[in-house]
């Protein structure tokens, strides 16, 4: 971003300068005259014909110079003429945090899927002589940093956002989300140069903007959109200082997607020396990158651009369940994509005999089912399969959530002592699975570090840009109807899981 205090100017000038024409005197000195007299004579009518092609000469330099310093035949100006000037002056100002006369303490900030989290506070103190207990509300708005070309100012609000908030004391505190993946979408700005603003809105109806200030280094958050007709934007939103104020930058342009920028991210289960669920001369690992080739296919053709964590290539002695944290395991392989989505393709097992098995699709504990629930209809409808009846950790009609239990919890803790290591910090709220717990980085408490030495290291359990993850259990390999529904109307699966991604992108 160029420096605030910069201004665009383009000036377009048309100068006409003043030509003179040379005066040429011929004159001759004695001693060249002398000398003449002493060469051979020469007759007067050789002389008359040198003079005249001499003024010839003359005459045509002349017209030359007069042609080409006038540009082909422009008028020439008079000596008392003066050069004339036009100009056309362009500037642009930067004039986005006008109107903000306070700060605000941004606390958090990333993204999950499609959608913006941030969390601040603000305070009575930030809000110097006005009483906290007369706001009404806090909105989260975007105002153009710089000025219209021909000067002029946008003062109203671009975009404006609601904010959860609640009231402690002599404190607010805000967040533009209660479920990580509904917060404000990022799908749908226009092209510009924007300041991020905090709008107070009183009882009385009039309005106060904050700035935001962030305790320690803000680092960068770098969005790219899902691709729509061929098209992606970026978004940069960065904290910058004009004046000595900081404030945050929020830009938005059109640019291609980088090579190591994904879509959509497939991982078909297991694989390696791991086959997953078994019935008879089928597997989970086999059947399910069979299924993520054609996919991968299905979303291509829609204009997506998609990754796999395995294509069928790695080692058949690979411990994948062991390795899944490993630098090409499946974990930062999936992160290494920087998707918004993650599908990983499973067929659930029961040691039970069950006769009827059904879908089942898991979502982030920390999230909303309305991804999952999209996903659950609409390759339902497609496919003529039908949604699991099991009530484990159920939320909906075939759609489910886990989160780890105080035992859970217990037993983590137990395993760490016995293996020499700090247990890990996890909560009842931090996802059990791992395929959605660890790609969803700051937004799911991802935690894998390393010190369990059975396991590498989850290089993106940090990571600001958040996969929304789902784990796709298609029906029961251990139920006959289930597969033989599965072996027999793959292209019907892939449809409605196609058309749920469509859907989705569509209407939000």
């Amino acid at each position: 971003m160029s420096s605030k205090k910069d201004k665009e100017i383009e000036i377009e000038m048309i100068n006409t300068k003043e030509n003179n024409k040379p005066n040429s005197k011929n004159r001759t000195s004695p001693k060249k005259a002398a000398k003449k007299t002493s060469k051979k004579k020469i007759s007067k009518s050789t002389k008359t014909l040198m003079v005249f092609i001499c003024i010839a000469v003359i005459f045509m330099c002349c017209g030359i110079f007069f042609l080409v310093s006038n540009k082909a035949g422009k008028p020439v100006k008079s000596k008392d003429t003066q050069p004339t000037t036009t100009e056309k002056v362009v500037i642009k100002d930067f004039v986005g945090i006008k109107q903000a006369e306070y700060i605000s303490t941004l606390e958090e900030y990333f993204t999950y899927g499609t959608s913006l989290c941030i969390r601040g506070s603000i305070s009575a103190e930030d809000l110097t002589g006005i009483d906290i207990n007369t706001i009404d509300k806090l909105s989260l708005v975007l105002k153009k940093a710089y000025t219209n070309e021909d000067g002029s100012i946008v003062e109203e609000d671009i975009e404006e956002f609601s904010l959860y908030t609640e009231l402690n004391e002599n404190k607010i505190s805000y967040s533009s989300y209660e479920k990580i993946n509904e917060g404000i979408s990022l799908e749908n700005f226009t092209d510009n140069e924007y300041c991020m603003l905090l709008k107070v809105t009183y009882n009385d109806g009039n309005t106060e903007y904050c700035t935001f200030d962030y305790e320690g280094k803000m680092e960068p958050l770098c969005y790219y959109t899902i691709t729509k007709n061929g098209i992606n934007q970026k978004i940069d939103m960065t904290l910058e200082k004009f004046e000595d104020k900081p404030y945050i930058s929020f830009n938005v342009a059109e640019s291609e997607l980088p090579e190591d920028v994904y879509d959509i991210v497939l991982d078909p289960g297991h694989g390696g020396n791991d086959p997953g669920a078994v019935n008879g001369s089928y597997n989970e690992a086999v059947l399910m990158l069979d299924y993520a080739l054609d996919i991968k296919a299905a979303l291509e053709k829609e204009g997506y651009k998609v990754a796999l964590t395995r294509d069928g290539t790695e080692d058949p002695n690979e411990k994948m369940a062991y390795t899944m944290y490993n630098e090409n395991g499946r974990v930062n392989v999936a992160c290494s994509t920087n998707a918004k989505f993650c599908l990983s393709l499973h067929l659930n097992s029961n040691a039970v005999q069950l006769s009827r098995g059904g879908i089942q699709i898991y979502y982030t504990y920390r999230g909303s089912e309305s991804f999952a629930k999209n996903m659950v209809e609409n390759i339902v409808e497609a496919s003529g399969t039908y949604i699991s009846p099991m009530l484990a950790f159920r939320v909906s009609d075939g759609v489910y959530t886990r989160a780890f239990s105080q035992s859970d919890i217990d037993s983590s803790r137990q395993d760490a002592v016995n293996d020499g290591y700090e247990p890990y910090n996890m909560t009842t709220d931090t996802d059990y699975y791992f395929m959605i717990r660890e790609l969803g980085g700051k937004a799911t408490n991802a935690y894998v570090d390393g010190r369990n030495a059975r396991y590498g290291s989850n290089r993106y359990r940090d990571s600001r840009n958040g996969i929304e993850s789902c784990i796709i259990e298609f029906g029961f390999i251990s139920v006959d109807d289930d597969l033989n529904h599965i072996l027999n109307n793959k292209d019907k699966y892939i449809e409605g899981l196609v058309n749920g991604i469509n859907d989705w992108v569509k209407t939000n």
